[in-house]
């Protein structure tokens, strides 16, 4: 039997009071006197003695309900609950769970789908499916593995959207052993992928660094009457990227316009990554050069797209991939003409882009160059950080400028930057160059107080001894 509620509050208890009181009252029927404490509505008259309708934010709009879900904790039920104030159909709970889905609340979401029993409702697909979706929104891949084992005790049987969301789950949880084990439950339900299912595999197999299973699912995508879209190009491409394949990539990149599909900027930086990871600065910019052609030509703006849309020009991480690709490969001119067009494509740079300029101008030995590009980035930005000052010691340290050196490491404390023990080391470096050992051994003893002051992992558990 269910329990007794609890007292009615008096005339006049604040709105706060209340809500603490009675904020879980959902869970079970709500009195009449409940229902007209929680009222609805933006109205601010009052429904009872010493009680008022809690009242929408302003901060809200017509358009932001949605994106919102259910809205505050307080309503939330009775958003869903039909006219006698609770909910009584398997659809109502439902749209509860799809709801704390869409707000990446999984925990509720489980919870409310455990409820259905005890309210002498059985749980049906529909709900079990929406639990399982949002637990692939929250990233929970095990509690939707766990829903998805128990439909059998259940007595259900899986679609395909169940199966989907499942995959879908796996994927965000970089699972792509479960992944591939979903993908082939679907056959073995009766059931063909269709291309939620093979986009969401080909997505678990790019995070899982998996490039031989993403060729092979895409090979089998074909045999069917799917066509591959852009999700389906792009997860391949940047699994082969990965996987340092730059020649298959290439490949797969010149394919895609027999495929029906013209390449964004998601896919061409996967290109240029895979050049990158290749040292292949010249492939690197050909396709960065392609890529602006494409997308309406140097300076220019973007061009329509066949699949909708506009076919975007490279941004900044295309340029700052390409450049890496020149950096890796030596080549340091053209990592400086790179970093010359971004401006002449009005794209800013990144700290990424500039840490590689001062990287090149290291391998050309021109730290002066090195030292006003960092001076650039104090004064108009990016933000140096720890990586750009290492950079800049660095070429301070090819060039044997010890003192140069010392300033640097000197500019990194005032600006709350702790340096490395990599830079440590190239100050180190720069001064044995140079003969100065003082500052050498000034350093190392700086060096030495830090990993002292460093905290010590726990020494491990001594194993006990066979008796």
């Amino acid at each position: 039997p269910a329990r007794a509620p609890p007292a009615p509050p008096l005339p006049g208890l604040p709105q706060a009071a209340l809500h603490r009181r009675y904020r879980w009252w959902g869970r079970r029927r709500q009195p009449p006197w409940a229902r007209r404490c929680w009222g609805g509505g933006t109205s601010a008259r009052r429904r009872g003695p010493g009680l008022r309708t809690p009242t929408r934010p302003s901060s809200w709009s017509a358009s932001a309900a949605p994106r919102r879900g259910l809205g505050s904790s307080r309503n939330w039920r009775r958003r869903c609950a039909g006219r006698n104030g609770f909910m009584n159909n398997p659809m109502e709970y439902t749209t509860l769970i799809s709801a704390w889905g869409k707000r990446r609340s999984w925990q509720r979401a489980i919870a409310t789908l455990l409820e259905m029993p005890t309210h002498g409702l059985a749980k049906d697909l529909i709900a079990t499916s929406a639990a399982i979706s949002a637990c692939e929104r929250g990233g929970a891949w095990e509690h939707a593995l766990c829903l998805f084992s128990g439909l059998s005790q259940d007595e259900l049987r899986p679609n395909l959207i169940t199966c989907n969301a499942l995959i879908s789950a796996c994927a965000k949880g970089r699972r792509w052993q479960w992944a591939l084990a979903s993908f082939a439950e679907i056959r073995r339900l009766g059931f063909e992928p269709d291309l939620v299912s093979f986009n969401a595999t080909l997505t678990a197999c790019d995070r899982g660094n998996q490039w031989r299973r993403s060729v092979s699912i895409l090979e089998e995508m074909k045999e069917t009457s799917l066509s591959p879209d852009r999700v389906t190009f792009n997860s391949t491409l940047s699994a082969l990227a990965k996987g340092s394949q730059w020649e298959q990539a290439a490949a797969l990149f010149e394919q895609a316009e027999g495929l029906g599909i013209r390449p964004d900027t998601i896919s061409t930086n996967a290109l240029l990554d895979a050049f990158r990871r290749a040292a292949r600065w010249e492939a690197a910019v050909l396709a960065l050069e392609a890529a602006r052609r494409r997308g309406g030509g140097p300076g220019g703006g973007a061009v329509a797209s066949a699949e909708g849309g506009a076919a975007a020009r490279p941004d900044v991480i295309s340029f700052s991939t390409a450049m890496g690709a020149c950096k890796n490969g030596g080549a340091w001119q053209a990592v400086l003409a790179l970093l010359h067009e971004m401006t002449y494509d009005q794209v800013k740079p990144d700290v990424i882009s500039c840490n590689t300029a001062i990287a090149a101008w290291r391998l050309g030995q021109q730290w002066q160059a090195a030292l006003l590009l960092l001076e650039d980035m104090w004064q108009q930005g990016p933000n140096p950080n720890v990586a750009s000052f290492a950079e800049a010691v660095h070429a301070c340290e090819v060039c044997h400028r010890w003192e140069t050196a010392l300033q640097l490491l000197e500019e990194m404390g005032n600006d709350g930057l702790a340096p490395s023990a990599r830079v440590y080391e190239w100050a180190i470096s720069a001064c044995e160059k140079a003969g100065s050992w003082e500052s050498a051994t000034v350093l190392m003893e700086e060096v030495r107080s830090m990993m002292s002051s460093e905290p010590q992992p726990p020494p491990p558990q001594q194993q006990q001894q066979d008796q």
